[in-house]
């Protein structure tokens, strides 16, 4: 890594942020309806792009919550050093090229906030199971990047429990089993199209002629049972307004109102396993509509392995914080506790989690 910022002064911040955090009340939105519980169990997340790192970032800092994580085009834990500059040029392009050195110095830091206390212990992180992916045509995050990811993954998980499909000829994108769509994007309105595999631009879903979304599961929770030919659940609204400090949803880049497949048999029993979809870039809601909610290929999955999908949403913000197109946090634009649990974006994710898995109602 080039660059490196102090991780004792960011640390520090993250605690302040921790105690902020803890006095703030909470406000509920008149929008959508609250989260609902449904004691569900087995956490896992999964993200694409910014959302994989942010993925990275969940299933480091909260390790006792999450048993896995799927990362299409994502790189190490606290990559960017809290530096933009970082994240868009190491972190995506590998240019400069991270070292075993720089990786050393993440190591570093993680050993140290987990030692701090200010993320779970590094030895929960043995019994995930990670599920990586990254295409060979990836000029965004490019596949070195990836493969850093897994070397950093390496120093704290048995390779045996890391799978990684290095193969795929896809541009960077959230690489979906549903069919290409062929046509393209008008610009207004949903965005339901799904690319062909090498096609470089929105939605950034592509198909490349496999399932990963079969295997994410596999890989994640051992075993998977053959998806429904469509969904047959509920997209159920709720308020995400609820889940950030005093209700201001849009101060830290997230939209008023997220998402929750509900399976049909989740909706009337406890114990579904739940899994924290992420969208990338210029991928929420307010971007794309429906897009990667409906062509994620995890909801015709959920239906038939008894799994919750939380789809949390962020808006683009051009102004304070500047998050033009709408990416998670994962170079310090909502202040540099941004990797740690006092950060607002992954204490909002856990908190999503939380909920889902509190008592069935």
């Amino acid at each position: 890594m080039s660059k490196r910022k102090n991780t004792v002064i960011s640390t520090m911040l993250g605690s302040i942020g921790a105690l902020l955090l803890a006095a703030m009340p909470i406000c509920a939105s008149a929008g959508a309806p609250a989260l609902l519980s449904y004691g569900a169990v087995k956490p896992t997340v999964a993200g694409i792009s910014s959302g994989g790192f942010m993925a990275v970032q969940m299933s480091i800092a909260y390790s006792q919550t999450f048993t896995g994580a799927a990362v299409f085009a994502g790189g190490p834990y606290y990559c960017a050093v809290d530096n933009v500059d970082v994240a868009t040029t190491t972190c995506m392009q590998n240019n400069p090229a991270i070292t075993h050195t720089g990786l050393n110095f993440l190591e570093t830091d993680t050993t140290l906030w987990a030692g701090s206390g200010w993320i779970d212990p590094t030895s929960n992180l043995a019994q995930q199971k990670i599920y990586l992916y990254s295409g060979t045509n990836d000029t965004v995050v490019v596949q070195p990047v990836v493969t850093w990811l897994q070397t950093y993954y390496q120093h704290y998980v048995s390779a045996s429990n890391i799978a990684y499909n290095n193969k795929s000829a896809a541009e960077h994108s959230w690489v979906t089993w549903k069919p290409a769509t062929g046509g393209t994007w008008s610009g207004s309105g949903p965005n339901t199209v799904v690319n062909a595999c090498t096609f470089k631009g929105s939605p950034f879903i592509n198909n490349c002629g496999n399932d990963p979304e079969h295997d994410m599961i596999k890989q994640m929770y051992g075993s998977v049972t053959g998806r429904s030919a469509t969904a047959s659940g509920t997209m159920v609204p709720f308020d995400q307004t609820a889940f950030v400090p005093f209700g201001l949803a849009s101060a830290y880049s997230v939209d008023s109102t997220g998402f929750v497949y509900v399976p049909t048999y989740c909706a009337a029993n406890a114990g579904c396993r739940v899994v924290v979809a992420l969208h990338g870039c210029l991928q929420g809601y307010g971007v794309i509509g429906n897009g990667f909610i409906n062509n994620s290929g995890l909801n015709e999955y959920a239906d038939t392995n008894k799994l919750l999908i939380v789809y949390p949403q962020l808006i683009v913000s051009s102004t304070i914080p500047f998050n033009p197109q709408g990416c998670w946090d994962f170079w310090g634009y909502t202040g540099p506790q941004y990797p740690l649990q006092s950060g607002v974006q992954p204490a909002m994710l856990k908190a999503m989690v939380d909920t889902v898995m509190g008592a069935h109602y």
